[in-house]
This record gives C-alpha cells, sequence and structure tokens, in this order.
C-alpha cells in the first residue's frame, strides 16, 4: 500500500537474518518488558518477511509491534502513540495484502484517530506524513470493500497533506516526493472509479511531472531521474495489478 524503496530479492533475503538477529538481541534486552527497541525490531521483521512474501510471519511480528505498543502507550512511555500509530498502519497494509480488508481498514481507522490527535497537538512534519500516509492506505481499503465517494475523499486529503510538505524547502527529498507521487497515482485510481476521467488523467501526470520537475530543478544525476521515473511507473503497474486483483 503505502510506497517505501525497496531491494532486490537477493538483498531481501540478506538482510533477514540481521532482522532475527536483531530482534532476539532487543527482547534479550527486553528482559520481558515491553520496550521502544523490542517494537522498531518487530515492525521492521515485519516488513522484512513481507518483502520476502511471508505473509503470516510478517503479520505475527506487526500485531506483536501492536501489542507492545499498546503496553507502552498504557505505561505513559514517551514516543509510544507514535509507535502504535506507525505499527497499526504497518500492520493495517499487511492485513490487506491478505485481502482481509476489513480487519486492515479498522486498523488504519485506529492509526488514524492518533495521528490526527497527534497533529492537533504539535503539528509537526513527521506527525503530518504518517497521517498523510495512512490516508492514501485508508483510501485503498475502502475501495476495496466498495466504499468509492469515501475511499476518494481519504485521497484527496492525503494528497493535500503531502503537496503540503512537498512544498516546503528542501522537499526535493524522496522522503516528501515519492509519497506524493504515490497519493497521486492514488487519487488517480479513485477519480477513475467513480468516472472522472479528465481529473484521473490530471493526477496521474502531476505524479509523474511532479518527481521530473523536482529531481531536474535541483541538478540531479541523469541517472537519478531516470530511476525516479521508473519507480513513478512501477508503482502505476502496481496500482493497476491491485485492482485487477480484487
Amino acid at each position: 500500500m503505502s510506497w517505501a524503496p525497496n531491494r532486490s530479492p537477493a538483498k531481501r533475503a540478506e538482510s533477514l537474518p540481521a532482522l532475527l538477529q536483531a530482534t532476539q538481541v532487543e527482547r534479550r534486552l527486553a528482559a520481558g518488558r515491553p520496550t521502544i527497541g523490542l517494537e522498531k525490531s518487530l515492525l521492521e521483521l515485519a516488513i522484512g518477511f513481507d518483502r520476502l512474501h511471508q505473509p503470516s510471519e510478517a503479520l505475527a511480528a506487526g500485531e506483536e509491534s501492536v501489542k507492545i505498543c499498546r503496553e507502552l502507550v498504557a505505561s505513559s512511555t514517551v514516543g509510544s502513540q507514535a509507535a502504535l500509530s506507525s505499527s497499526l498502519n504497518t500492520t493495517g497494509a499487511l492485513l490487506f495484502g491478505m485481502r482481509r480488508f476489513e480487519e486492515a481498514l479498522a486498523a488504519n481507522t485506529e492509526s488514524i484517530a492518533i495521528d490526527r490527535e497527534l497533529v492537533s497537538r504539535k503539528p509537526g512534519e513527521g506527525q503530518r506524513h504518517r497521517l498523510a500516509v495512512a490516508l492514501a492506505n485508508r483510501s485503498e481499503c475502502l475501495s476495496a470493500l466498495g466504499r468509492d465517494d469515501e475511499a476518494l475523499v481519504a485521497a484527496e486529503e492525503a494528497v493535500g497533506l503531502l503537496r503540503e510538505l512537498a512544498s516546503r524547502p528542501g522537499s526535493e527529498s524522496v522522503h516528501a516526493l515519492f509519497p506524493l507521487a504515490h497519493a497521486l497515482l492514488i487519487l488517480s485510481h479513485r477519480l477513475e472509479d467513480l468516472g472522472r476521467l479528465d481529473e484521473s488523467l490530471a493526477a496521474r501526470a502531476e505524479a509523474k511531472t511532479t518527481v521530473h520537475q523536482r529531481w531536474v530543478g535541483v541538478r540531479r544525476p541523469l541517472w537519478a531521474v531516470v530511476a525516479a521515473a521508473a519507480v513513478i511507473l512501477l508503482l502505476a503497474l502496481a496500482l493497476e495489478i491491485a485492482k485487477l486483483a480484487r
């Protein structure tokens, strides 16, 4: 659902033992107690399993991460609410990949509620970015459940937040640009679902030009511009495949 830099299959396989070892180390350090370190290791492990197409193992790690976060929130640990939001959003994405759409939406809804509260208290870039990614994921969940109008609203809010972040100084970074391009592609699909084809094509075109203009504008090397364009094309293809698979 949400975009993240990917690795080759060989690199992903090589990284899994390191993730497992890191999680074991954090378990020993935690000594039966919930810790932020263990929660983060489990979340990274969940993503690692998912990239190797091991959904059951990925979901188990994600759900354990959520459980630990809830315990941390209950003890008022600093940073635990943001960690819980991230764990819920990731676990929701894993459930979505397993076609468990109602459960994915429930996890996503809780994640967004936490993020909205955090943004209202401290509207920093990190909180707003996390909320935008969760909203993009929500759009996908709602679309899979046939709730097209609600899916469009979520996609539009995600794009609005990311456009604002991308307009700030330093927004040429991948961290700001690719999530915006991804959200625009999701918005394009939601508009297409509702028969608004001209607006859909406009959103898709903006997704492509956003990355191209930003990267060329800051004098990136040619290989980086080509790589950015390739990522956008792959994102569009992935969304098309996901749509056909429903």
